[in-house]
């Protein structure tokens, strides 16, 4: 493997980037962070260090440049509040890599009008409880638990190996001032088009009811479908959607929630090795309705062929050992892509979805995944003279004619300095 990524280097016209350390020493670093963002260019590296990136509430707006968000915690979680990204050109690529994002009321995180690829690797996306407020002159509204992650008219859109939860609903506590509401999805798409890779999804429950007269609030779908008709794209590999549970009542429990919702928006949706559930329906004297695992106007496509998971160690630093880790059906041969630049093309033919560009696009043989798993242990080279880190993208594919398409990740591979 070391050969490897010597032949990346040589083979793959390299992205030259600077590498920008966020490191407030486990103290606090909002201000750190802000302004890195505000300092970034086209094909910089952010590594962050552990600290407290969280106070203050609010979100981060991600610049609209193509550059690489990398939590750098050797193993400790780094949370940051919701990321918001929007306008990105078609010809950048963000690429956001092993944070947890929090949940702040009544943020969540967020892609909107981007044509350009956005990336999320080994994060954790937390969306906000529901709760109620007070407003003048109407008085009282009760809002459902939000989203995980909402994309909008984004046609490039790539989660890989992570993790969302919807926000659960409010319980109730009282007719006036605190209703029981509605889970929020764990994902929303509305125009958009989304890879799911190696992802967990959790819709949030609805919540409970304390008032006699009152209802239980529903749950919510792992991944709801918003906007106009036959608008969005939604292809999952390797993936659980687990829908969130209807709340309890007294009276009427709620209804459990579809791993897929929305009654239009989809044009496409494929499925390959991923499990899909329904909510649970609440319990009171009148049942909520267990949901179903689909709740879609189209049939979605199915794929045969098992799936093929990659895991990727990011940040890497020139001289540490790694490894490289293939699970899929045993015994097949592996292959490896690998570009300086990602790429979102469904191809049916290969039961999956391109992600790497395939304009300057290297494939390397890694050989058999005997026992159903393959580990490619390597040390990480020397960067090519003047460089102080690349950003490789990689993808698994299983030989044989035709190949199929297995999940990708990012290599984020910066100076041993840093």
């Amino acid at each position: 493997m070391l050969r490897t990524l010597v032949l990346f280097a040589c083979l793959v016209p390299c992205a030259s980037a600077s590498v920008i350390v966020v490191d407030p020493l486990g103290g606090p670093g909002v201000l750190m962070l802000q302004a890195a963002l505000g300092n970034v260019h086209e094909g910089d590296i952010i590594l962050v260090k552990p600290g407290d990136y969280e106070s203050g509430g609010g979100f981060y707006t991600l610049p609209a440049v193509g550059f690489a968000l990398v939590a750098d915690g050797n193993g400790a979680n780094i949370v940051l509040k919701p990321l918001q990204i929007s306008s990105l050109p078609a010809d950048r690529e963000i690429l956001v890599r092993g944070f947890w994002l929090s949940a702040t009321i009544p943020f969540l995180s967020s892609v909107a009008g981007c044509d350009g690829r956005v990336r999320f690797e080994e994060c954790t996306i937390i969306g906000s409880p529901g709760h109620s407020a007070f407003f003048m002159p109407g008085g009282w509204l009760h809002f459902p638990g939000l989203p995980g992650l909402h994309v909008q008219t984004s046609p490039d859109v790539a989660l890989v190996r992570c993790t969302l939860y919807g926000g659960k609903g409010q319980d109730g506590f009282d007719a006036v001032s605190g209703q029981s509401t509605d889970g929020g999805a764990a994902l929303t798409v509305d125009d958009a088009r989304v890879v799911l890779a190696d992802c967990t999804l959790n819709g949030g429950d609805g919540g409970d009811e304390a008032v006699a007269s009152l209802g239980a609030g529903d749950g919510a779908p792992a991944v709801l479908f918003e906007g106009t008709a036959d608008s969005s794209h939604a292809m999952v590999f390797g993936s659980s959607l687990q829908a969130g549970d209807g709340g309890s009542a007294a009276q009427a429990g709620g209804d459990g929630g579809p791993a897929f919702g929305g009654t239009s928006g989809a044009t496409l949706v494929w499925l390959r090795g991923s499990a899909l559930d329904g909510g649970a329906g609440g319990s009171g004297a009148v049942p909520g309705t267990a949901g179903p695992d689909l709740d879609l106007a189209i049939t979605p496509t199915t794929f045969p062929a098992k799936w093929c998971s990659l895991t990727v160690p990011s940040p890497v630093r020139e001289g540490d050992p790694h490894t490289l880790i293939l699970s899929g059906p045993a015994f097949e041969q592996a292959l490896l892509l690998a570009a300086t630049t990602g790429w979102m093309q469904p191809k049916s033919k290969w039961q999956g979805a391109l992600l790497v560009e395939p304009t300057f696009l290297s494939i390397f043989a890694l050989g058999s995944m005997g026992g159903g798993v393959l580990g490619v242990p390597f040390t990480v080279p020397l960067l090519p003279p003047g460089e102080d880190g690349v950003v490789i993208s990689l993808q698994a594919v299983i030989a044989g004619n035709p190949p199929t398409l297995g999940a990708g990740g990012d290599l984020v591979w910066v100076d041993a300095s840093f």
